[in-house]
């Protein structure tokens, strides 16, 4: 065999030794995830995460986003936001996680009972764990035959958790359904029409208690003052639908006379702070005062022409002084 051809197939075996002990991808680490049974069971129920970011992202979510502040284990849909994570192990194992975005880790074996609900807290009885607690990384040796955690998110964007074991490593995908109104905002648009215009022109922003866009219809009460308003739907307590063209909940706003306008948007839930977390922001108002475009055209003209006439005051003066030879360059044309 030739020096080259040696010298090829050492790096080829090289290379190949590089790749041993190289953790596959979504590789087994034994990783099983639960909900918790509804008449209290223990893990009755098996939750599936998804693979990817994109089939997280593309459907409505798979946790439910902590709105009381209390982290919930239950396979009750709108009110689970924990899913125990159990990962097979032997003893003297270690075993590693980590999350991203809002995915937080929460280090502990067990949860309490309340009810037919299961909740996290610091020991039985004790205090709860809120959505301020976990971490974004996790690190435990295996002391029987499973390490177990726990996951929750505060975001509707998905987020990854990747678990490693013995040189393998899997990466699967949460995303929060957002919680039930818990903030609103809006914008009055630069100008109102005086007839209702084709497409809505105040979007309404509502969020829940995290800052994630609610995405569905929420009871809005509505009101208004000035003549001539026409708002729609109209004032009062309403169901306004969600519209992702729009990018939230639409009004359609116009005033076919000229004055003072108010709008006023509250969620008609009133919803109560939460002990934690940011006050809620459960009213939007908004004033503003909309003059006769008429008017305004006449009163533009008339500035116009007194700012025609004295340029043309000034350039008869000008012109006076290059005919008389007393200015040094030409005469301007009066406007």
């Amino acid at each position: 065999m030739s020096k080259k051809l040696i010298a090829v197939a050492a790096a080829a075996a090289l290379a190949l030794t590089g790749l041993v002990g190289v953790a596959p991808a979504n590789a087994d680490v034994g990783a099983t995830f639960h909900l918790n049974g509804a008449s209290g069971s223990a893990d009755a129920t098996a939750f599936v995460p998804s693979a990817t970011a994109a089939a997280e992202n593309a459907g409505a979510g798979n946790l439910v986003v902590p709105a009381n502040n209390r982290l919930t284990y239950t396979d009750t849909a709108d009110r689970s936001s924990l899913v125990k994570v159990i990962v097979s192990t032997t003893v003297g194992q270690t075993v590693t996680a980590a999350s991203t975005g809002g995915l937080k880790i929460l280090d502990l074996n067990d949860v309490g009972t309340i009810g037919s609900d299961y909740r996290a807290e610091t020991s039985p009885g004790a205090v709860d764990y809120t959505s301020t607690a976990g971490a974004q990384s996790l690190s435990r040796v295996a002391t029987t035959n499973n390490v177990t955690f726990y996951i929750f998110t505060t975001s509707s964007t998905a987020a990854s958790l990747t678990i490693s074991k013995a040189g393998n490593t899997r990466v699967v995908w949460f995303k929060g359904k957002p919680g039930p109104a818990y903030n609103i905002t809006a914008a009055l648009p630069a100008i109102i029409p005086t007839t209702a215009p084709a497409t809505n022109n105040v979007i309404a922003k509502i969020t829940d208690v995290f800052g994630n866009q609610v995405e569905s219809s929420v009871g809005v009460t509505s009101s208004v003052t000035g003549t001539g308003v026409t708002l729609t739907p109209s004032a009062g307590a309403q169901t306004v639908a969600y519209s992702a063209t729009e990018g939230g909940h639409g009004y359609n706003l116009s005033k076919s006379t000229p004055g003072g306008l108010a709008l006023q948007l509250s969620i008609t839930a009133d919803p109560a702070n939460v002990s934690g977390l940011p006050t809620a922001n459960k009213v939007w108002f908004a004033t503003t005062s909309i003059v006769d475009l008429s008017v305004q055209v006449t009163a533009l003209t008339a500035q116009v022409a007194a700012l025609r006439a004295d340029y043309n005051a000034l350039a008869e003066r000008w012109n006076k002084r290059v005919a008389s030879k007393k200015a040094p360059k030409k005469a301007v044309t009066l406007k």
